[in-house]
């Protein structure tokens, strides 16, 4: 693997992480009393910039070396089903996670009233930063079983 591909996998991981706390950090601000309407937009913001920046990385690295050189390594070891299942379903919600990081920029953009006074519109929306939050999650954990696949 040359050092850009390196470069590529590392940057992919940490802009995913990255956008989980950004997103994470979200939602306590939200349940709050007081919730601060120009920090959530600035979360939401480097949450959505982050996970696009993961997603570009992530989409270089695949192209370029997973398919061809990872992936036939996965589905001809121990673990075959860790490609065919778990990696399936990583790059489905993958794609899915910036549209709903957009939804939640949007929405928070698009508010013009005081946001404390409106109980259920904090609790959808802390609701979709951890639906985020927990796709995130487990988008990382099949990450992880799929890389102990390929050794």
């Amino acid at each position: 693997m040359t050092p850009i591909l390196k470069l590529a996998l590392i940057g992919h991981v940490f802009a995913g992480l990255v956008a989980l706390i950004f997103y994470y950090a979200m939602i306590p601000n939200l349940i709050g009393k007081n919730p601060q309407l120009n920090f959530l937009k600035r979360l939401s913001l480097f949450g959505l910039v982050s996970l696009l920046v993961s997603w570009i990385l992530a989409g270089y690295y695949y192209v370029t070396y997973y398919g061809q050189n990872v992936k036939p390594l996965i589905k001809s070891g121990q673990l075959p089903w860790a490609h065919s299942i778990l990696m399936e379903t990583k790059e489905h919600i993958f794609l899915f996670l910036p549209f709903l990081g957009l939804v939640l920029l949007a929405s928070l953009l698009s508010i013009k009233s005081d946001i404390t006074r409106d109980d259920n519109l904090r609790k959808a929306l802390a609701s979709l930063a951890f639906l985020i939050v927990a796709l995130g999650t487990a988008v990382t954990i099949f990450g992880v079983v799929i890389s102990g696949a390929a050794k």
